[in-house]
């Protein structure tokens, strides 16, 4: 644990693990090995949330961890790739959607969900509405993938605030601002 004490001396607030992405494309488990819950310890008695990057086929092992670890603030990055295409109820994300009653999870909303490869019978305004009811807009919170994203920061966030356009103002409140201040106080200047 030194090294996460070293960092968190230095002003880290947050980690980011990846068990999958560009530099890993299979989903990797080792997360639920018992030799990383030391790890899992030491972000809860120091507060620190982690973001996770995964895909869907890893939520079991996901949920495995929360139970585990229910005061572990869990940020799953990227809406973990859930899909879209089917449209309404969006019965391919299902084990998204479930994990809502882990209130310690929180998602990040990021343009690989703004503007996926096929949106198909889905929609931004159907999708993200479910999302909201079913989470909260307090635990989403937009982030940018800058600079891994294509466009400007600026377009980048043109695109999810009017992917968000439909959600009420206090939501977005919540979702482009008030939920990262949550999770990173040093954001908020407290």
């Amino acid at each position: 644990m030194k090294t996460f004490d070293y960092w968190l001396t230095r002003g880290c607030s947050g980690m980011r693990l990846f068990t999958t992405g560009s530099t890993l494309p299979d989903q990797s488990t080792w997360f639920v090995d018992p030799r990383t819950y030391p790890f899992w310890e030491h972000a809860v008695a120091r507060s620190i949330p982690v973001c996770m990057q995964m895909k869907m086929q890893a939520i079991p092992l996901l949920r495995q961890v929360m139970d585990r670890f229910p005061k572990l603030v869990i940020v799953l990055d990227h809406l973990s790739r859930a899909p879209v295409a089917d449209g309404t109820p969006y019965a391919a994300a299902a084990e998204l959607f479930a994990l809502a009653k882990f209130q310690q999870l929180y998602l990040k909303v990021t343009p690989i969900n703004i503007t996926p490869k096929d949106w198909g019978k889905g929609a931004p305004e159907t999708f993200f509405a479910k999302l909201i009811d079913a989470f909260g807009a307090s635990r989403i919170g937009w982030g940018s993938n800058f600079p891994n994203s294509v466009g400007t920061l600026s377009e980048i966030l043109v695109a999810a605030r009017a992917a968000f356009s439909f959600a009420k103002e206090s939501d977005q409140d919540w979702i482009f601002g008030k939920t990262a201040q949550i999770l990173y106080p040093s954001l908020a200047g407290t």
